[in-house]
């Protein structure tokens, strides 16, 4: 019985580190990160940044520290010209875990595994469109 116990133990330390360890960096580290920049916008930008949020007229730079690195880049054409677009997503992972025992004879066993799967629901939460690399609009998707 100890044996299945580390097993199942092992298997949930797995899944943690799987599901823990990929992320990417919080705000206070994105701001850490480049404190002297940070240091030298106005302070309502700081503030603003602070909080997670952006505004019309922010820079690559500043919508990168407050909301972090963006999920896809694209360019964007209209009749009122031509913007840089940046797509966060919020994805929810395929994740599977099995676990199986066998015996044959006087022998058993006991196995695991924890998966993830590449491709899993994706979510659009936010979309930014830079003009001469400034926020000329942006859109934020409602919890």
């Amino acid at each position: 019985m100890s044996y299945c116990r580390s097993s199942s133990t092992l298997l949930l330390s797995l899944f943690l580190v799987l599901v823990m360890g990929c992320g990417s960096p919080n705000l206070s580290q994105r701001i850490a990160a480049d404190r002297a920049a940070f240091e030298e916008w106005p302070p309502e930008v700081r503030e603003l940044v602070e909080t997670g949020k952006i505004e019309i007229g922010f820079t690559r730079e500043q919508v990168r520290m407050a909301w972090g690195k963006p999920d896809n880049i694209s360019m964007e054409n209209t009749a009122n010209g031509r913007f840089e677009r940046w797509i966060y997503e919020k994805s929810s992972p395929g994740i599977g875990i099995g676990i199986g025992v066998g015996s044959v004879g006087r022998s058993s066993g006991v196995g695991g595994s924890v998966g993830t799967t590449v491709g899993g629901r994706s979510n659009i939460v936010a979309l930014v469109r830079f003009q001469e690399g400034q926020v000329v609009s942006f859109e934020e998707a409602r919890d």
